[in-house]
């Protein structure tokens, strides 16, 4: 695996990752349905308790609730394992 390729595998666990644990806790959209606006919501995602990065608090804000059922938390948890493998075999 190339610089470029490692990378990649690694911008898209991070966002995964993200959305994992986003699925998991319930405050995450208590925080989203108590904020004023998208940015507000952004904003508050990034605070502590939650630290998401930017890029994880803009997809966590365009997940669809399909990703809250088990199917979808399943095909989340499968890809991050497929992304931590290659990074391992890389």
């Amino acid at each position: 695996m190339d610089d470029n390729q490692r990378h990649s595998v690694e911008a898209r666990l991070e966002i995964v990752d993200g959305l994992l644990r986003a699925i998991n806790s319930r405050d995450i959209f208590e925080i989203v349905d108590d904020s004023s606006d998208s940015r507000d919501a952004m904003r508050r995602l990034q605070l502590p308790p939650f630290d998401f990065s930017p890029t994880q608090a803009n997809y966590i804000l365009d997940m669809t609730l399909h990703r809250r059922t088990a199917s979808g938390r399943l095909e989340l948890e499968t890809e991050a394992a497929d992304l931590r493998n290659l990074l391992d075999l890389g």
